[in-house]
């Protein structure tokens, strides 16, 4: 439960992706697909209910924490989902879309549904949404795309520009749990005039100098040979939001935690992003 007084008018969201392939994913070959490894559309849908059960316990919102914990619970919630998506959208011609889900502090659940757009669909290879590993950078220069040796599965992409915010968040629950309070990480973005369908993502600090997350996705950066992403701990300074992704993979290997400072990132350095809805990316920073 939060210790301190809370707005009143704020939901509790996730934003995840349904994409019909997936349906289809349990018979080619993805070990580290977790919940979809059964056949399911909805991608990561048990990290997206944990995530905003956690947030339900910190705020309080309990009848939702009463309806979809457990396995029960989350069937109950893919049913909720899969209700909404068969009554109002199956029959359109998109088969991705990105799904947010917002819970209000009565229990009251609404959803959002938009079509991935073309290209999002086009680029977003089944790779790029369960990665054994992330290639290591290989030098300086730009690729058109990105990938790694045949023995495993290949991560594509069109690169993402990167860009570093100077101003300061501080970081506070808001920051940390993904909720409809989202004012900070909207006036990042429109500083740098970006749009939703622009391959640009901002990169935040807090008042030490330590990179936090992306307005939109989680970082990961190449130090002493290893991927790594900024710690979010809710207990402590950072943060940052813990998003699906990023527990995807921590939980694999694939990143650690470790403080990034935003001094020790460099022009046209290489790192990766991943969010709910795209998957991971490849991506590049641009100081300038």
């Amino acid at each position: 439960m939060a210790d301190t007084e809370a707005p009143a008018e704020f939901q509790i969201i996730t934003t995840l992706r349904y994409d019909a392939r997936l349906l289809e994913l349990p018979g080619q070959g993805f070990p580290t697909a977790a919940w979809n490894r059964t056949p399911s559309p909805w991608y990561m849908l048990d990290y997206h209910r944990d995530r905003m059960l956690r947030a339900v316990e910190y705020f309080g919102f309990q009848s939702f924490d009463r309806l979809y914990r457990g396995e029960a619970g989350l069937r109950r919630f893919e049913s909720l989902l899969q209700s909404e998506y068969d009554e109002k959208y199956a029959a359109r011609r998109s088969k991705m879309w990105r799904v947010k889900v917002l819970l209000g502090h009565t229990g009251n659940t609404q959803f959002e549904f938009a079509p991935l757009s073309d290209a999002v669909q086009d680029v977003t290879p089944l790779n790029n949404l369960f990665p054994s590993c992330l290639p290591a950078p290989t030098g300086s220069d730009i690729p058109p795309s990105v990938s790694i040796d045949s023995s495993k599965p290949a991560l594509t992409g069109s690169p993402w520009v990167i860009r570093l915010d100077v101003q300061i968040i501080k970081p506070d629950a808001f920051t940390h749990f993904k909720t409809t309070k989202r004012e900070l990480y909207n006036d990042v973005r429109s500083r740098f005039n970006l749009t939703p369908a622009e391959r640009t993502e901002v990169l935040v600090q807090n008042p030490d100098g330590e990179v936090m997350e992306g307005t939109i996705t989680t970082p990961y950066f190449w130090r002493n040979q290893r991927w790594v992403t900024p710690p979010v701990s809710i207990h402590s300074h950072w943060g940052g939001n813990d998003g699906t992704t990023r527990r995807f993979a921590l939980e694999r290997g694939i990143a650690a935690e470790e403080v990034i400072l935003a001094s020790s990132i460099t022009d046209g350095e290489f790192c990766w992003l991943s969010n709910g809805v795209r998957g991971f990316m490849p991506g590049f920073v641009r100081l300038a």
